[in-house]
């Protein structure tokens, strides 16, 4: 991700089952050349650096992004998290609704979801993305990138989310952007 680049994740457990969470996780995936590769997706910056020999305990830009959602979620508190999170779900509700109110457009899976959801667009979802994008609007993730050998039917389908930025303009301009496409 971001070739290499900096993120972060959350691990959420009960405090009875801390002592409990492995010490280091390993990530494994496969190069452009099929061979598998490996590499440690959870440490602590002290299973490398003896603490004496360490000269600051931020081991690169994770740690100002952890420090950066610290203080944001310090800020937004449970109450701000909750509002965030169920604006995000309505977002995305409305944002199913209106593009599945586009001819051959409609949902690939049934059951629960947070803010995000596989529309299937009836024809190769990459080039639909592509056309998308050409209008100015993201259009998703095309799936059959990553999925197609699993479910060949995927390789039509986007994953589109709405989070508590989109505005109910952005929602119109994705569906519109998206009937034009598919219109031609």
């Amino acid at each position: 991700m971001a070739s290499g680049g900096p993120s972060f994740g959350f691990i959420c457990t009960r405090q009875r089952l801390v002592r409990q969470l492995p010490g280091r996780l390993v990530g494994r995936t496969v190069d452009r050349h099929g061979k598998p590769g490996f590499t440690l997706t959870l440490q602590a910056r002290e299973q490398h650096i003896r603490r004496g020999k360490a000269r600051s305990n931020i081991c690169t830009n994770q740690g100002l992004l952890m420090t950066a959602a610290t203080i944001y979620l310090a800020l937004m508190g449970a109450a701000g998290l909750e509002r965030t999170a169920s604006r995000c779900h309505a977002q995305t509700r409305e944002l199913i609704a209106a593009l599945t109110s586009v001819p051959g457009v409609h949902e690939r899976f049934d059951g629960p979801f947070f803010h995000e959801r596989v529309i299937d667009v009836g024809r190769p979802a990459e080039a639909v993305a592509d056309a998308v994008a050409e209008a100015g609007v993201i259009g998703g993730l095309p799936l059959g990138r990553y999925y197609a050998e699993l479910d060949p039917e995927l390789a039509n389908c986007l994953l589109v989310c709405a989070t508590e930025k989109r505005t109910a303009r952005d929602i119109t301009a994705f569906r519109d952007a998206l009937a034009g496409v598919l219109a031609q």
